[in-house]
């Protein structure tokens, strides 16, 4: 009976984090642009990208210290073209673009390093419902509640198409932080 309880309470303590929502943020992407702050500390590099993301207007969604990790809530933007379709060139009507911002912080033995990138999504939510059956491989229906509308939120049924990176925008975040840092150093 007391090696029952030894197994139940460890059983339950390795399963809390799951069952309490405990959630590591995903590794980061190799693509993602590199900066390089020697001298700088792991604490000024995270404190300096929160701010330089508020700055460029970016909710943050996720700002996890420990590990080193800061994510935007989406960003929304009617653009006209440069959206990856084949029509861009011709046409240029509007589309709705989300960007996303994502930084990874993490000390170095020279300094700080961040890693750095700014998503770009098409909303493909009308291309989507237009055309459902394209995406069957069988006979039977086999739609979900959410691929049927009937999700409890419009962010469950909304569809997104990433469409590369906003590297001017990166760009942009990176002397902006580069400034901050590598200036007050000085």
């Amino acid at each position: 009976m007391h090696a029952k309880t030894i197994v139940i309470v460890a059983g339950t303590l390795l399963l809390a984090p799951i069952l309490i929502g405990c959630e590591a943020p995903p590794p980061p992407r190799e693509s993602m642009s590199l900066i390089r702050l020697p001298g700088i500390s792991e604490a000024q590099a995270f404190e300096a990208t929160c701010q330089v993301m508020r700055e460029f207007d970016f909710r943050l969604e996720a700002v996890n210290a420990d590990a080193g990790y800061v994510r935007s809530f989406p960003q929304e933007r009617t653009v006209r073209g440069g959206t990856g379709r084949i029509s861009d060139p011709l046409v240029q009507s509007p589309h709705q673009v989300r960007l996303i911002s994502e930084a990874y912080i993490r000390q170095a033995p020279d300094g700080a390093e961040i890693r750095l990138a700014v998503s770009r999504e098409r909303r493909d939510t009308a291309r989507y419902r237009a055309f459902p059956r394209d995406r069957e491989q069988a006979d039977n229906p086999q739609d979900t509640p959410i691929d049927m509308e009937a999700g409890s939120s419009p962010r469950q049924y909304e569809t997104w198409t990433p469409i590369g990176r906003d590297r001017d925008l990166e760009n942009g975040l990176r002397q902006a932080l580069e400034e901050r840092l590598l200036d007050t150093r000085s």
